[in-house]
């Protein structure tokens, strides 16, 4: 059998706001038994320190956070195994906010990469079709690569018609893995007015994608939900199972 490996990507739904991950979102993802973690829409700092050491000590020692701007969000990887910076690929850099969604590792030890990333949330037109062009270009440059790219990608590859949309379904038909992860939404508004599935993956073909769904809850705690159910994001975790191909 092939080895499995866990990666999981979650929204914590920071919005660039100072605020300090919850003692209960560590507990939830210790609980996991993840191997590399993914966490778009994080805003670091000092005031995150002892959430990190909570990774650290269930067994995420490894971290890395992609490169700060004032004013934008970024994106933690936490993994059980050492990271490497070298040999990574470009990020896109239409703005300012694509460059600190992005954070690309290699994990030797599993011989495969992950790239950690939130699409921004660009007007429809241009500003869409440039970002996506740059992350596609990215990515079709990288099929001879074990890599699979996690996030909130803002918009449902498998449903409408966004240039993101677009861009994944053109990467798929060049053999990349696009799976359509179990459950009805990764996102949920509060009031419960609106849901959609905009978290994803897309896997180079190297790699294999056994299972993909979306974790709403875990044991007790709501990862997301209504307002009344105190979820501790607006965003379920995406949970997807890899391994390599012979």
């Amino acid at each position: 059998m092939p080895r499995e490996i866990h990666v999981a990507a979650w929204n914590l739904n920071h919005r660039t706001g100072r605020k300090t991950v919850p003692d209960s979102v560590a507990d939830a993802i210790a609980a996991m038994e993840i191997d590399i973690l993914v966490l778009n829409e994080y805003a670091d700092g000092d005031h995150q320190n002892g959430f990190k050491n909570s990774l650290k000590d269930n067994g995420l020692r490894h971290i890395a956070v992609s490169v700060w701007g004032r004013g934008q969000n970024q994106v933690l990887m936490a993994s059980r195994t050492e990271m490497a910076d070298d040999d990574l690929l470009p990020y896109p850099g239409f703005t300012e906010a694509a460059a600190t969604n992005w954070l690309h590792r290699r994990f030797p030890a599993l011989a495969i990469e992950v790239i950690g990333m939130r699409a921004p949330s660009y007007p429809r037109g241009r500003p869409q079709n440039t970002y996506w062009a740059q992350v596609e270009s990215i990515l079709g440059g990288a099929t001879d690569r074990s890599l699979v790219m996690i996030g909130d990608v803002n918009c449902d590859p498998h449903s409408n018609d966004k240039a993101g949309s677009r861009a994944l379904n053109r990467l798929r038909d060049q053999g990349f893995s696009l799976p359509k992860p179990a459950g009805n939404w990764s996102f949920c508004k509060s009031d419960g007015s609106a849901t959609s599935r905009i978290d994803h993956s897309i896997a180079s073909p190297g790699l294999q994608v056994l299972r993909a769904n979306y974790r709403h809850k875990h044991g007790g705690t709501v990862l997301a939900g209504l307002a009344d159910q105190e979820p501790l994001s607006d965003h379920a975790l995406l949970s997807v199972k890899l391994a390599l191909r012979k």
